[in-house]
């Protein structure tokens, strides 16, 4: 039996409360998703203007530690849809069951909620390779 809570979040208001690793960019807007139990799922991301950015920026899905309010790069394949205007990714087991990703306590002060409601995801743009 799958429960899925899924919602928009405002890129703003995400970096606002967790700053941006350095010389990164946030592209879309965020994500907050819950799924129990945890199952690997695709998420994917508006990210407008994907035609005409740099050729070099690199494009990554991140998750917020919400514990140590860090963003943490999914490691694993993305693909980029130009056509389309989105970035895609394999959201993992692993990442989900991660202590720091949907804590319903003992997150960082800055950051809410803390409540079990979900994870948050957000598209990066960043210089170089992480």
């Amino acid at each position: 039996n799958q429960q899925v809570q899924l919602a928009a979040v405002s890129s703003s208001v995400i970096i606002a409360a967790s700053p941006l690793p350095p010389r990164t960019t946030a592209l879309s807007e965020g994500m907050a998703l819950a799924l129990v139990p945890p199952v690997q799922v695709e998420v994917a991301f508006m990210v407008s203007g994907l035609v005409r950015r740099q050729q070099n920026t690199v494009y990554r899905v991140h998750w917020l530690d919400k514990i140590s309010n860090e963003w943490r790069a999914l490691c694993s394949e993305h693909w980029r849809n130009t056509k389309t205007e989105k970035i895609s990714a394999p959201l993992t087991t692993e990442v989900q069951s991660d202590l720091g990703f949907n804590p319903s306590m003992g997150c960082a002060a800055a950051v809410s909620p803390c409540d079990g409601s979900g994870g948050t995801l957000l598209v990066l743009g960043l210089d170089a390779e992480p």
